[in-house]
């Protein structure tokens, strides 16, 4: 059963983001990430037993501690961060917009005729009797289990079917 709470998110959540190009840049990193990368190592050589959830609070305490002159060797380095993922990222564009390729135009469906349907004397062919009978049939041996009913956010329900054997 999925979990219940805020955000609508939960296990078996239908909704899905966008997907991702797995050729785009990746994102900057932030100044308090160049100080992890850097920092992160010496932590773990000096307290080799703690867990890393311990080990990431311990760097974020250090770095609210450091003062500003502490922080910009870091944030120098997110900046050259950002200008890598500024150039990436417009080549990607410029690439992307080159690969573009034109709409599709649709093609007009062709019609068969209503007439090769019916025979000479007006009735309809064996074949499509065939179909009707047969999803006459489904219809029949289909037996209702379950219908849910619509969340507060999402007005989303359905029901479950099942097939009765013969």
């Amino acid at each position: 059963m999925p979990k219940k709470g805020k955000g609508g998110k939960g296990r078996g959540s239908s909704k899905k983001g966008k997907e991702k190009d797995a050729n785009a840049p990746k994102k900057p990193i932030s100044a308090f990430f160049c100080y992890q990368k850097t920092r992160r190592e010496k932590i773990k050589e000096e307290n080799p037993k703690l867990a890393n959830k311990d080990i990431v609070s311990k760097m974020s305490e250090e770095w609210r501690a450091l003062d500003d002159k502490g922080k910009e060797p870091y944030e120098k380095m997110a900046e050259q961060e950002k200008a890598r993922y500024e150039t990436e990222k417009k080549a990607y564009d410029e690439k992307k917009k080159s690969e573009k390729k034109p709409p599709k135009e649709e093609k007009p469906k062709e019609e068969k005729p209503k007439e090769a349907e019916k025979k000479e004397d007006g009735k309809v062919s064996a074949k499509k009797s065939a179909e009707k009978k047969a999803q006459f049939q489904i219809t029949i041996n289909l037996s209702l289990i379950h219908i849910s009913e619509p969340t507060r956010r999402y007005a989303i329900s359905y029901a479950v079917f099942c097939l009765k054997k013969k």
